[in-house]
Order: structure tokens, then C-alpha cells, then sequence
């Protein structure tokens, strides 16, 4: 594997989307492994000043001589990654970092960050480093808005279309209210959560600062299904939705319907007080309408 720093720049203004996310100019040089000097100095220069103290932003620079280091304007595509020039996709990097990993093809592996950009912020959720289920937690809220509209914009003016884009509304923390779990039945049980960041493996998310408290509750209904409906060779996707009248339950990927299976889950359905429970595209049981309020319409959406 080959390691590298990537230096991120903001992308420059009029930028246009193509493939992948926005164009954007790209300056590269390396250094080989060969100034042995360069890293030596660092490390006697760091013990004279003590350099276990990092730097005013926490992060403490080193470089390894061995290293080339690569600078480059970066961008940010489409699922919040950072593409320096190759391209290199640059996960959980944000423009104007520098940033240092190992280069694995064109996925930028064991990313550490040398200096952090302004727009860093820790990230609320413990499950955020491993749960694939959030991409740009560790950016502020202005940023993701501003960056989510520019989104927008240079899509639009990638086919000459050009409108007045209202400010982005940026909804609080534990408030989502639909959601498709991952789940895998154990032997004890089943495992519930979200797919890790790149893989199919599902991390466990009961601290997940995404979802609404109430969803996240749900998690237990979820494995119980799986339990009743799921196979150890294989995953379920499930998705919830809270409802006015409870949970609308759509579950994809379980065991083939028969008679027993309905009748086991239809008995759920009751158990568990769900609005509605689906199966692999086929309505189990409806005890109550899966109603949701917009602006005073009450409206019940089909199922999944």
C-alpha cells in the first residue's frame, strides 16, 4: 500500500458537478522516501520541545519520511467524501484538511487527520467512527446546509438551469422518524442496526442520535420479527415508521411466506400493538390505520 497526505482546499467558486461530484483543479507533488533528515529533525526538534502537547486544534502533525506526501486541491462528492485528484476518495475528510492514511487503490484507508479544518466539530453520536448510516456528522450544521445546497445549485447549472435556492432547514438531533434497520438473526437473538461504514456488517446503534427515542425503542420489535420471520444465513432489511396510531412495519429479505409464518405474524402484529406489519410485499395485518399529520391533512401512506 502506498501512503500518503492530502492537503484539501476548497473547492474553487463556478465549480461545475460531473461524474462523481464537483470539478475542481488539482496541484500534486511528492516527495519521495529519500530526505531522512526531514523526519529526524521533527523528531529531535519535538523531544527539545516536549511535543507530546498537540497542537491549538488537538491534532498533533507527524510525518514519516518513508511517506510521499501528496498536496491537492479537494472536493466533496456527492456522499460527503473528500476526492483529491486520481481520483482518491478521502472518507470523512472535510475541504482545507490535511489529512494523512494509506492509499488503497482509490480509497484513502486509516485517514488521520494532520490539521482539521474550521468547519470540524466532534461528532454527537459514539456510533459515528463505525455506523455507515451518517456521512457528514463530523462537519457544523452551517457548513452541511451550505454544502447541500451548492449540491443542488451546480447540478442544476450542469444542465443550464438556474433558480433561487432557499437556505437549507437543518432538523434536530433525534428526530427522524422512519428508518431501515439491518438485522441478522443470532443465536441468542438477532442483532439490530445499521450496515458499517464501506461493509454489510451491521453495528449496533442503541445510542444512535439520529432517530427519534421512540424508533430507537422499536429496535426490540424489530429483533423480535427477526426471530419469528429471519434466518441465520442471511440478513433482513426492516424499515419503521412511526405512525399517529404506532409502528408501520415493512420487512423485506425474511423467510418465504406459508401458513404457519402468517399466523406467527399476525399474532406479532397484535402482540407488538403495530399500526400495520408487511412481509415481503405482502400486508400481514392492519390494526389500526398507519396515519401521518401534514399540516392538519391526516394522510395514510401505503405500505413500505
Amino acid at each position: 500500500a502506498t501512503q500518503a497526505n492530502i492537503n484539501i482546499l476548497r473547492e474553487p467558486e463556478g465549480g461545475v458537478f460531473g461524474v462523481g461530484g464537483t470539478k475542481a483543479l488539482v496541484r500534486v507533488s511528492v516527495r519521495n522516501g529519500g530526505s531522512r533528515n526531514y523526519t529526524n529533525k521533527r523528531r529531535n526538534n519535538n523531544r527539545n520541545n516536549n511535543s507530546k502537547n498537540p497542537n491549538k486544534n488537538g491534532y498533533k502533525k507527524q510525518y514519516d519520511s518513508k511517506k510521499p506526501r501528496v498536496e491537492a486541491d479537494k472536493r466533496l462528492g456527492h456522499q460527503g467524501d473528500g476526492i483529491a485528484d486520481g481520483p482518491v476518495y478521502a472518507p470523512l475528510t472535510l475541504p482545507t484538511e490535511v489529512v494523512t492514511g494509506t492509499l488503497d487503490q482509490q480509497i484513502l484507508r486509516d485517514v488521520r487527520i494532520i490539521t482539521p479544518s474550521s468547519d470540524r466539530v466532534r461528532a454527537a453520536c459514539r456510533h459515528y467512527k463505525s455506523c455507515g448510516g451518517c456521512s457528514l456528522m463530523h462537519a457544523s450544521d452551517p457548513f452541511v446546509a451550505e454544502w447541500k445546497v451548492g449540491v443542488v445549485k451546480t447540478a442544476l447549472a450542469a444542465h443550464g438551469l438556474e433558480t433561487e435556492l432557499r437556505p437549507c432547514l437543518t432538523t434536530p438531533a433525534q428526530s427522524r422518524r422512519r428508518a431501515t434497520f439491518s438485522v441478522r438473526r443470532t443465536k441468542k437473538g438477532a442483532s439490530v442496526g445499521f450496515h458499517a461504514r464501506g461493509s454489510d456488517v451491521i453495528i449496533e446503534n442503541p445510542d444512535c442520535q439520529l432517530l427519534d427515542p421512540d424508533l430507537i425503542a422499536a429496535r426490540e420489535t424489530v429483533a423480535h420479527l427477526a426471530v419469528i420471520g429471519g434466518s441465520r444465513k442471511g440478513k433482513i432489511s426492516i424499515n419503521v415508521t412511526l405512525c399517529a396510531n404506532g409502528l408501520d412495519v415493512a420487512a423485506s429479505g425474511g423467510k418465504e411466506l406459508d401458513d404457519q409464518l402468517r399466523m406467527d405474524l399476525t399474532q406479532a402484529c397484535e402482540t407488538l400493538s403495530l399500526a400495520r406489519l408487511s412481509w415481503n410485499g405482502e400486508v400481514i395485518a392492519m390494526r389500526l390505520p398507519p396515519s401521518q399529520e401534514f399540516d392538519g391533512i391526516i394522510v395514510d401512506p401505503p405500505s413500505g
